[in-house]
């Protein structure tokens, strides 16, 4: 079965908390499920609310791991180039639909 990722979920703040983000994913997941293919989507572990509404809608744990991130990086002939180069470390988990 195809896996097929669901990316960059977000939400502004003024609207959390009143389902946007659940119906959105949940249209996603009866898309993706209705033409054959599994989603997955990656989260930040540092991010609570949105890993336990991931549980509820019935996604699953299949790995932590570590991400890392360019901050300010200015692509280049498709290189990524930046004179004191700032790099972040987020711990993120990679979960699926069951």
């Amino acid at each position: 079965m195809p896996y097929v990722e669901i990316s960059a979920v977000c939400t502004h703040p003024d609207f959390t908390g009143k389902g946007y983000a659940r119906a959105l994913i949940y249209n996603q997941i009866r898309q993706l499920r209705a033409s054959g293919k599994l989603p997955y989507l990656h989260v930040r572990g540092d991010n609570t609310r949105a890993y336990q509404i991931y549980q509820d809608m019935g996604f699953v744990t299949r790995k932590a791991m570590i991400m890392y991130v360019l901050n300010n990086a200015h692509i280049i002939d498709n290189q990524y180039f930046k004179a004191n180069l700032n790099m972040s470390k987020w711990n993120n988990v990679l979960i699926y639909f069951h």
